[in-house]
């Protein structure tokens, strides 16, 4: 059911893309990052049931399994099959997509979709930020091993969609990479900072990724990123606690304005089916499937190269 704001439109949600405008996907491929839980499980329902075969890669097997099974139960003939993925880890991150290579022979769409906002972790096993080493660093060791793949595929159209966030553009001063050591969320203010900088290295990442594969003249292979809105999942749950006896209005303002997950997913389908979306890339969409504008940070070349040339050092220095 649609929010009471969306009902009286008060927040700028279009309708014009739904699930059934998600074309035959029959034969077609599908690796979705945090397939488990939220939009990600949903984004695994529509691309399944619309024909594809989806691949859920999380870190544990037992949610996913039960994401696959009730999607079998109303849609028995759907294809779906749990990958193991661990973000927390670069070498893991490599392993799984290399792995993953192993055991398909053509790959369509990539939602590199998996998120967090708050965490206990310090540090990843890298030794990184968790919310950056997670959310950017694990996802661009795994689309960097996975892309020479994606390239030489005689496909001429694979997505890669990258779940962001409006929160991006809440990064004032950049990124000081001095600072993305292990790193515990002092509070709630912290995690949010720390969520928008990990959302802002997603924009970064996609825009400069676009840029090398037009330079290489790559055709086959595009790389959008986008905002799926404000979505009413477990994932507030924790800022929720954080709050004390506010909780209860945070909450209730929460579902007042969010949308369901079943919305949420709408727009990185869009970008990953529509026949729309094909050939475009180095885009940012909102909700509901439209092109919108980044942050002017996220536009920065200076920094999206500056983040790239970080990654690129944090992946050599794990292999070395």
């Amino acid at each position: 059911m649609d929010s009471v704001l969306q009902d009286i439109d008060v927040l700028p949600y279009k309708r014009f893309y739904s699930a059934e405008k998600i074309p035959d996907l029959t034969g077609k491929v599908a690796v979705v990052t945090g397939g488990s839980s939220g939009i990600g499980a949903e984004i695994c329902r529509q691309l399944a049931t619309h024909g594809a075969k989806v691949y859920i890669l999380s870190r544990g097997e037992a949610q996913a399994q039960g994401v696959i099974a009730e999607i079998k139960n109303t849609h028995p003939s759907a294809q779906l099959e749990y990958h193991k993925l661990n973000l927390e880890s670069i070498a893991e991150s490599i392993e799984s997509a290399k792995l993953l290579m192993e055991k398909t022979d053509r790959i369509d769409i990539v939602h590199l979709n998996a998120g967090l906002v708050m965490t206990s972790l310090e540090s990843t096993t890298d030794g990184i930020e968790p919310t950056v080493g997670i959310q950017h660093l694990g996802h661009f060791a795994f689309i960097m091993t996975l892309l020479p793949f994606l390239e030489k595929q005689t496909l001429d159209d694979v997505r890669i969609v990258v779940t962001a966030s409006r929160n991006h553009s809440l990064v004032a001063k950049g990124i000081d990479f001095t600072k993305l050591g292990p790193s515990k969320q002092k509070d709630l203010d912290d995690a949010m900072a720390k969520y928008a900088q990990a959302k802002l290295c997603n924009v970064l990442m996609s825009n400069y990724l676009a840029k090398l594969l037009k330079n290489r003249g790559v055709t086959n292979v595009t790389i959008n990123s986008h905002d799926p809105g404000v979505i009413v999942t477990n994932l507030m749950n924790p800022i929720a606690r954080e709050l004390g006896c506010f909780a209860g209005v945070f909450l209730a303002l929460y579902r007042l304005i969010g949308i369901s997950p079943q919305q949420g997913a709408l727009t990185g389908l869009f970008v990953s089916t529509s026949p729309d979306a094909k050939g475009i890339s180095g885009e940012y969409y909102i909700p509901i499937g439209q092109r919108a504008k980044c942050a002017k940070l996220a536009q920065d070349e200076a920094l999206q190269k500056k983040l790239w040339e970080w990654s690129e050092a944090q992946m050599a220095r794990t292999s070395s």
